[in-house]
C-alpha cells in the first residue's frame, strides 16, 4: 500500500516541522509545508496530497477557514483543522466548511493519528456513496418506466425523467414535496383521490394497479402503477418506491 500524502498548512515553522516529524514517524509522506492560505492552493495542485492539515490562524490575508472553503471548491480533499482556538464562534465558522477533523493544540500523537485515519476512512466512504449515487442516477435515467422514491415522511427524494414527463413536475421542484402532491392519482372507477398510498399498498398486496394520474397541468393520464414499501432490517418504513407508466 502506498504512503498517504499529507500537506501541512501552518504559519509557525517550528510547529510545522514538529508535525512533519510526527507524521513521518507514523508512516505518512508530507508533500509540503506552507504558511499562507494563498500558497496552499498552488501546493495542493502541485503535490496532489490525500489530506490537508490546516491551521486556522495563518500568516496570509485569509485564515484557515476561508482557505478550506475555497479549497473545497477545487479539490476533493479531506481537511483537518489544527488550532489553538476552541471557542464556539470559531467552531461554528469551521463547521460550515465540513472538515473531517478538528484538533486543538497542544497536539497529541493519538489525536493526530486517529483524526487522520478516520478522515481517510470517511472520505473513502463519501466517495463510494457519491459513486453509488451516480450509478443509481444512470440506471434510473435509463429505465423506460416512471420511478419516484420518497423518504420515511413520504416526501419525494428523487424521480427519473420519465416520471417528470408523466407528472409534469421536474425533479428539482418536486424534491421535498409530499408524494400525493406530485404523484396525484385517482381511482378510474369512482374518480376518488387515493390519499393514503401506504394503505393502498396493503389493500392491493403490492400488485400492479390502474390509476388516473392528474398531472401538474391538470390533465388526467391513464397509468398502471406499482407501489412498494422500503423497510429497514428492523421493519421500520424508510419510504416507498413507485414505478408507473401510461396504459
Amino acid at each position: 500500500m502506498s504512503q498517504k500524502r499529507i500537506l501541512i498548512v501552518e504559519d509557525e515553522s517550528i510547529v510545522a516541522l514538529d508535525i512533519k516529524k510526527r507524521l513521518e514517524n507514523m508512516g505518512y509522506f508530507v508533500t509540503g509545508m506552507v504558511t499562507k492560505g494563498e500558497d496552499a492552493f498552488a501546493k495542493a495542485s502541485e503535490t496532489e496530497p490525500d489530506l490537508v492539515l490546516m491551521d486556522i490562524k495563518l500568516a496570509g490575508e485569509i485564515d484557515g477557514i476561508r482557505t478550506a472553503e475555497h479549497m473545497r471548491e477545487f479539490f476533493s480533499l479531506p481537511i483537518i483543522f489544527i488550532t489553538a482556538y476552541s471557542d464556539d464562534a470559531t467552531l461554528a465558522r469551521a463547521k460550515i466548511t465540513q472538515p473531517f477533523g478538528y484538533i486543538v493544540k497542544p497536539i497529541r500523537d493519538q489525536d493526530l493519528h486517529s483524526n487522520i485515519e478516520m478522515s481517510f476512512y470517511n472520505h473513502d466512504m463519501q466517495l463510494q456513496l457519491e459513486e453509488n449515487e451516480q450509478w443509481l442516477s444512470a440506471i434510473l435515467n435509463s429505465i423506460r418506466d416512471g420511478v419516484i422514491a420518497t423518504n420515511d415522511q413520504l416526501h419525494v427524494r428523487l424521480m427519473n425523467p420519465v416520471a417528470e414527463i408523466l407528472t409534469g413536475w421536474n425533479e428539482k421542484a418536486a424534491v421535498g414535496k409530499p408524494i400525493n402532491r406530485v404523484f396525484n392519482i385517482i381511482n378510474p372507477e369512482d374518480k376518488q383521490p387515493v390519499f393514503n398510498l401506504i394503505n393502498d399498498i396493503f389493500t392491493t398486496g403490492n400488485a400492479q394497479k390502474n390509476y388516473l394520474l392528474v398531472s401538474h397541468n391538470g390533465s388526467q393520464i391513464p397509468i398502471w402503477g406499482k407501489i412498494s414499501v422500503i423497510k429497514s432490517g428492523s421493519g421500520i418504513v424508510n419510504g416507498i418506491v413507485i414505478v408507473f407508466d401510461r396504459i
